[in-house]
């Protein structure tokens, strides 16, 4: 089955277990406790739902979004360390022997997901993927932020 038919089948089946409790409950007694039912029960397809769904999605506001940026930090910051601790200027390129490797400040020269390229550059500019765009940049502008 398809996570999409999963997540219909949870949710439909926790409705309807919430509207036969629901009527049954408002049979038996119409007291406050009854609305306490109310929210618990009503609660049982949303719980449903977190459980079953997360394991679905992508992580980051974007797909792929997550993985080529948290590359580029993750270069950036190698940058910087070896500036600093090989008492280089801002305006210096590291190599990616300078970089990567065993013993270096990575063992391996991270890769974009989707095939990019990256580009060191200068220690005070971030490093940049080959696709460019929102999705594969440090500097961009994320809508709804």
């Amino acid at each position: 089955m398809t996570p999409k038919i999963v997540l219909l089948i949870c949710a439909l089946g926790g409705i309807a277990v919430v509207e036969y409790l629901l009527v049954r409950a408002a049979r038996r007694s119409p007291t406050p406790r009854g609305k306490i039912t109310f929210a618990i029960l009503a609660a049982i397809p949303l719980v449903i739902w977190l459980v079953v769904f997360p394991p679905f999605v992508k992580s980051g506001p974007y797909p792929g979004h997550s993985g080529c940026t948290q590359n580029l930090k993750v270069i950036q910051g190698a940058k910087e360390t070896w500036a600093r601790e090989s008492h280089r200027t801002d305006r210096d390129i590291p190599l990616d022997a300078d970089l990567f490797g065993p013993g270096k400040y990575l063992r391996e020269k991270p890769k974009c997901p989707e095939g990019g390229v990256y580009r060191l550059g200068p220690v005070a500019e971030n490093p940049t993927c080959s696709l460019g765009g929102a999705l594969h940049s440090l500097v961009h502008d994320v809508p709804g932020r």
